[in-house]
C-alpha cells in the first residue's frame, strides 16, 4: 500500500513540489509524526 501511494505521488501529473530557490522554497506537512514509520518512509521516499 505504500509503494502504491509513492507511486501515486511520484506520478508526473501529481506535482506537488518544485524546486527551492532564493525566495521559495515548499514546506509539505506530515499528518503523521516524522519517528512513525509511515511517516517516515513516505517523507523518505517520496524525495527519490
Amino acid at each position: 500500500n505504500i509503494v502504491a501511494n509513492l507511486c501515486q505521488y511520484s506520478h508526473p501529473d501529481y506535482n506537488m513540489m518544485e524546486g527551492a530557490n532564493d525566495g521559495y522554497q515548499d514546506i509539505i506537512p506530515l499528518f503523521l509524526p516524522i519517528y512513525h514509520i509511515y511517516g517516515l518512509v513516505i517523507c523518505l521516499f517520496a524525495s527519490l
